[in-house]
């Protein structure tokens, strides 16, 4: 009797601590906002098949424009982050996509190219990747290997006040007009 009620509890333990170490695949939605230069979080959008930064979308009559939100899975590499439109306060609620388009970057060495969206693999840019992305810590980085995570993200300014390319830096090279951004799914403090 004194070994089946000092076991219990041990046993009890190791349920628990098991329970604990179970990992559930997560899938969340979000939006991604830049950090970085001038960005000061500005959102992420699309526009035309590509990734911008800046606040333009919200009040854009520009039916190629929107505000997206990113159906991102925490515990897998190899599921590509989705966009939807979210035009709420856009005088045009028609989204400017059909589907649920990928991200994608060209994480090519040499590449320096604005990063996109497409809506199936094939269609992406030569040497583009729509898998891989991660959180590293709370940033967006691109998995090159299990130990390799990348934060390579640029802002490249427009020529247009408050709106930036999205690019995808692969050697960290400092070009004209652009700066580094991290994209975090944490919004600006408004004060």
């Amino acid at each position: 009797m004194l070994f089946t009620t000092s076991l219990v509890p041990v046993l009890a333990l190791c349920g628990l601590v098991s329970a604990r170490t179970v990992e559930k695949r997560t899938s969340r939605t979000v939006s991604l906002y830049a950090y970085g230069g001038a960005t000061n979080g500005a959102p992420v959008f699309y526009d035309n098949g590509m990734a911008y930064i800046g606040w333009q979308p919200e009040s854009s009559t520009d039916t190629t424009a929107t505000n997206i939100t990113f159906t991102v899975d925490s515990s897998d590499t190899t599921v590509p982050w989705t966009i939807a439109a979210n035009r709420t306060g856009q005088s045009n609620t028609t989204s400017p996509f059909s589907g649920s388009p990928m991200l994608y970057i060209v994480p090519t060495s040499g590449a320096f190219e604005q990063a996109g969206f497409v809506t199936n693999s094939s269609s992406a840019p030569t040497g583009a990747v729509t898998t891989g992305f991660a959180w590293f810590g709370t940033s967006v980085a691109y998995a090159a290997s299990e130990t390799d995570y990348q934060l390579m993200f640029t802002a490249v300014e427009t020529g247009t006040d408050n709106l930036w390319k999205l690019y995808w830096n692969v050697n960290g090279t400092r070009y004209a007009n652009s700066t580094a951004v991290t994209l975090k799914s944490t919004p600006p403090s408004r004060s």
